[in-house]
């Protein structure tokens, strides 16, 4: 049989009362409001998916009796059930395997952390306490400068199956890291479309990172953050008082802003959201740069105002040498600190050779 179509909102129209007989003007009126429904989906439930949405982002689904299943790592969709293997009437472009893993609506009921939380005892943040920023320098709640070594997460909405507690412990104890990044996507399936899901994802790393000792980076993983700055807003308000009064915790504001104006753009958003953040917490701000946070010299000539500020410097050493280092030593000759939150010994598509020497220059 040929697979089941919703029918569009152009073919409703044939269905709308005005074209009604007399007589069935009421029938016809509660059958075009129920095939409405079919297409447009409840409004009282914005967050949940219709059946050509893709649920990776929401979890759930409007029509009653059907469940969110996993096809790979980009798409979900809602149906009634779901046969693993090839889907004979998918398009031919797209007939790769459906898992069928369903993926259940999440509940976001904000952090586990109490209050008077105390960092165990012989861990890294108990060791180093409140970090803040002197000069060009992170330093601890000793005045001692620190070096912290860890490893980001992937894309909250691609990468989620590692956003788990027991991979935060495992990085912890086997690689002995000492910070995590926590880089929660906004557009493309992310916040954006499921913030309830996103915010669940981000809390349950935050939660493990602080209950083991660690430091944990809580990143606005966006590359238009401008555009999203009321989003931006209200997270980062929620966020900043939840976890504030933690030493743990390290805010980063703009992932890696692309070829938007400094001055214009970047700046003016990102130091409204050190504002926002500053009502809450001294906590250290980790603050994107132009150009996939590389241009730290542009940053450097007109900086943010605001303590405890530092700015991303993103670097992959098979592809970016001296030239990207100068920009670096131009900032710090400037006289801000730099902070490389995310960096590999690769190229920046994840290809190449691992340029272990040029590294080591870094």
């Amino acid at each position: 049989p040929a697979p089941q179509q919703s029918p569009s909102r152009a073919q409703l129209t044939s269905l709308s009362p005005a074209s009604c007989q007399a007589g069935m003007v009421l029938l016809c009126a509660a059958l075009f409001q129920v095939l409405l429904l079919l297409v447009a989906g409840d409004a009282s439930e914005p967050s949940c998916s219709g059946p050509i949405d893709n649920c990776r982002s929401t979890r759930c689904c409007r029509a009653q009796g059907h469940q969110c299943f996993v096809k790979d790592q980009f798409w979900a969709s809602c149906k009634p059930d779901c046969t693993p293997g090839i889907n004979p009437y998918d398009p031919p472009e797209y007939q790769q395997p459906w898992s069928c893993e369903i993926l259940s609506p999440v509940r976001y009921d904000g952090t586990t952390i109490a209050s008077d939380f105390v960092p165990p005892a012989g861990s890294v943040v108990a060791q180093h306490g409140q970090l803040s920023v002197r000069g060009t320098q992170l330093i601890d709640s000793h005045g001692n400068p620190i070096r912290l070594r860890g490893m980001s997460l992937f894309w909250s909405q691609w990468g989620s199956k590692y956003w788990t507690p027991d991979v935060i412990n495992w990085l912890k104890e086997d690689w002995n890291v000492t910070l995590i990044r926590a880089p929660m996507g906004v557009a493309s399936g992310g916040y954006l479309e499921g913030k309830n899901v996103q915010k669940s994802m981000v809390t349950k790393v935050v939660d493990a990172a602080v209950r083991a000792g660690l430091y944990v980076i809580i990143d606005w993983h966006d590359h238009e953050a401008e555009k999203h700055t009321e989003e931006a807003r209200g997270f980062f308000e929620e966020f900043s008082q939840m976890y504030g009064h933690l030493p743990n915790v390290l805010f980063e504001i703009f992932n890696e802003p692309l070829k938007e104006s400094w001055h214009d753009d970047i700046k003016p958003y990102e130091q409204e959201i050190v504002n926002l953040i500053r009502n809450h917490t001294d906590n250290v701000i980790i603050c994107g740069t132009r150009q996939w946070s590389q241009d730290v010299d542009v940053a450097a000539e007109d900086p943010l105002v605001g303590d405890n500020l530092v700015y991303t410097l993103h670097f992959y050493a098979a592809y970016h040498k001296a030239e990207l280092r100068q920009k670096a030593l131009a900032a710090l000759d400037k006289g801000v600190a730099l902070f490389a939150s995310e960096w590999g010994t690769c190229y920046f598509d994840g290809n190449g050779t691992l340029d272990l020497d040029e590294t080591k220059l870094w």
